[in-house]
C-alpha cells in the first residue's frame, strides 16, 4: 500500500493506493464512520510513491486548472453493489457540470432511489477522484461530507460551474 499527502485548498489530503488503483483520497483527520471501515480493510504500512504519488500529482494539476479529468484506475473496497454503481456513475459527471440527487437516481433507472443516492455519495471514499461534489440539490447547493458547503462551493467554483443558490431549482 502507498500513501502520500497533498495540502490543498480544501485541507490536507490523504491519499492510498495499491498496485492496482487509487482506493483512498479523504481530508486528515476526516472519520466518517465509512471512513473508519476503510481504515480497517487497508493494511496498517504504507510506503511513499507507486500510484499515490501519480494521484498526489494529478490533484496538483487539477487545483492549477491543468487537468479537468482524472486518469488513474480506481479501486472500491468497500461498498454495496449499489453503492458502487452510484460511484462509477459519479465518476462520469463532466468537470464544470452538476446533477441532483433525483437526476442520479434516475440515471441508475430507480427515480425514487434519490435518498439512497445520497447516502451512497456520502459514504465516497475517493474524494475529487469520484467527484461527489458535483451532485447538488435540486433546491440549493446540498450537503458535502469533505469539509462542508464551503469546500463544496470551493470545488465547483474551481471548475467553473453555476452554483445553484438556496431554494433556486435547477430543472
Amino acid at each position: 500500500m502507498y500513501r502520500e499527502y497533498f495540502d490543498s485548498p480544501i485541507g490536507r489530503l490523504e491519499i492510498r493506493a495499491v498496485r492496482e488503483g487509487v482506493c483512498y483520497c479523504g481530508l486528515v483527520g476526516q472519520e466518517e464512520p465509512s471512513h473508519r471501515a476503510h481504515k480497517i480493510v487497508c493494511p496498517p504500512t504504507f510506503e511513499r510513491g507507486g500510484l499515490a504519488l501519480d494521484a498526489k500529482r494529478e490533484l496538483e494539476q487539477y487545483f492549477r486548472a491543468q487537468r479537468t479529468r482524472f486518469d488513474l484506475p480506481l479501486v472500491f473496497t468497500t461498498g454495496t453493489a449499489f453503492e458502487k454503481r452510484v460511484w462509477s456513475l459519479l465518476t462520469q459527471i463532466p468537470f464544470g457540470s452538476t446533477v441532483t440527487y433525483g437526476e442520479l437516481a434516475s440515471r441508475l433507472h430507480n427515480p425514487r432511489a434519490a435518498r439512497a443516492c445520497g447516502s451512497a455519495v456520502g459514504k465516497n471514499l475517493l474524494l475529487l477522484f469520484v467527484p461527489c461534489h458535483r451532485v447538488v440539490a435540486k433546491n440549493g447547493l446540498g450537503g458535502f461530507s469533505a469539509g462542508g458547503e464551503a469546500n463544496k462551493r470551493r470545488l465547483l467554483c474551481l471548475e467553473g460551474t453555476t452554483i445553484p443558490k438556496k431554494g433556486e431549482n435547477r430543472l
